[in-house]
């Protein structure tokens, strides 16, 4: 997940606040890679805001979470959880990349069983029922988009020939899930 990391960040400009943001969780998680706990403080120190909707303390914890899973997905997600803030989007965003980057097959097979392939919407009008295939399907486009968007067609072109290495590693039956 870090070298994944890494690549991503190579992408945006070094003076973002995206960038800043990435950089200063990172080099938090390098000087103290052993605790968390630890970690999610100094983060919280820099990042806290009194404003209830201040998303840069959510793209912080969501990254501290990536960095102290050690490319484990309980452990990725657990820390999402625990770290607090939008933890339930956090963590829905840390397991979404997590289950990426392993495909289907590289899930933990209790949570797989216990999960089923299908979500059922009971409580959110206008958002429907779909299969985790369908859903894939959307956030793919989705996620084209917004790479298009924001790192034109030739960073586009670049992006796409390092994630064709990454997805290389799987097989024909990890893709029917993605």
């Amino acid at each position: 997940i870090y070298k994944s990391m890494e690549t991503v960040r190579s992408y945006f400009d070094d003076n973002c606040q995206t960038s800043y943001i990435y950089d200063s969780v990172k080099e938090i998680y390098e000087n103290n890679k052993t605790d968390w706990r630890l970690g999610r403080r100094l983060v919280n120190d820099k990042f806290a805001t009194s404003y209830a909707l201040d998303n840069k303390i959510n793209f912080a914890m969501t990254i501290l979470s990536l960095f102290y899973g050690e490319n484990d997905y309980e452990k990725t997600v657990q820390t999402a959880i625990l770290a607090g803030y939008d933890n339930d989007c956090n963590a829905a965003t840390c397991g979404a990349i997590m289950g990426i980057m392993k495909g289907y097959s590289g899930l933990p097979k209790h949570l797989v069983d216990a999960s089923g392939t299908y979500y059922r919407n009971t409580n959110r009008p206008g958002l429907a029922s779909n299969s985790i295939d369908e859903l894939a399907d959307r956030m793919l486009v989705q996620a084209e988009e917004i790479v298009r968007y924001t790192v034109g067609k030739e960073r586009l072109l670049l992006l796409k020939e390092e994630l064709e290495k990454i997805f290389s590693e799987f097989t024909k039956e990890d893709f029917i899930y993605l």
